[in-house]
């Protein structure tokens, strides 16, 4: 990582798990943000795409730090497939192509092959959330989706919008699975938005939902809440037929011996210890995928 990724990483404490860029220092290392590692990946994963994705990039003229960060791993990102878009947008002048992809803060990167914004990071997305981008990127340029049928059924029995909100951090572990998944639902369905949140560039949000171990996931604004990496059919039966949001004579929801789904504020997580070193973004506790 370059002298003032590192800088500006430190000042936002954000967490690479991979550890820095063995990179000198200099001008031609200036923009140089990923490790090599993660440079080959974005060669072999989206040259392999029969098209180039794009993407989309809300910021502000007078940037802080996060603004430049996102700004220089985008471009860097871009210039190693050729074929990639990158379209930088001042979030200030551009209010209403901002309004359009459903960005409300910056900095926002926005991985998007139809030209909307119904996939979104809220934040930079560094560590384990790049993975996500660049599946992301990858999904949008090949147009196919890996969801499980009964997954794509239930979505297309939606009859009104949902909305997604995955609180994570670049150095949870546990996050990437549960953002990559509300990121694919949103893919799929035109009713669908998804986001990912960084609880440490958006701290007021996380306090707002009382966000307390990661990954969160905030469906329509507080309407269904909880906590833990949950596997596809429990992903989705908790943010779709828990929302209620299902045509009527759609599958019923199958039958449990064990008390009904949480909603709200309790959690979905299995009786799984958590270590003292757990990762953890401030006083959040990172949680691990429930059984």
């Amino acid at each position: 990582m370059a002298a003032e990724a590192r800088k500006v990483y430190l000042q936002c404490s954000l967490f690479w798990p991979t550890g820095p860029t063995d990179v000198p220092d200099g001008p031609a290392n200036a923009m140089r943000v990923l490790t090599q590692a993660e440079r080959t990946t974005v060669r072999a994963t989206l040259g392999r795409q029969p098209r180039g994705p794009e993407l989309h990039l809300f910021i502000q003229p007078l940037e802080w730090d996060t603004c430049r960060l996102a700004r220089e791993l985008c471009e860097e990102l871009v210039s190693l497939e050729g074929r990639t878009a990158l379209t930088v947008h001042d979030f200030q002048s551009e209010r209403a192509t901002a309004r359009r992809f459903g960005v409300t803060a910056i900095p926002s990167v926005v991985p998007s092959g139809d030209g909307t914004g119904r996939v979104r990071f809220r934040g930079v997305p560094l560590g384990h959330q790049f993975d996500v981008l660049l599946e992301d990127l990858a999904e949008s340029a090949s147009r196919t989706s890996q969801l499980l049928p009964s997954t794509l059924h239930q979505l297309g029995a939606l009859r009104g919008p949902l909305n997604i909100q995955v609180f994570a951090s670049a150095d949870c572990p546990y996050s990437p699975r549960t953002v990559r998944l509300a990121h694919q639902l949103a893919f799929a369905s035109p009713l669908v938005e998804a986001e990912m949140v960084s609880v440490v560039e958006f701290p007021e949000l996380a306090d707002r939902f009382k966000v307390e171990s990661l990954p969160t996931v905030v469906v329509n604004d507080g309407s269904v809440q909880f906590e833990g990496a949950l596997a596809e059919p429990a992903f989705v039966d908790q943010v779709i037929r828990a929302s209620g949001m299902l045509h009527p004579g759609s599958p019923p929801r199958p039958s449990s011996s064990g008390p009904p789904a949480p909603r709200r504020r309790e959690r979905l997580t299995a009786d799984i210890p958590v270590p003292p070193s757990v990762h953890r973004a401030g006083s959040i506790v990172s949680r691990p995928p429930g059984r």
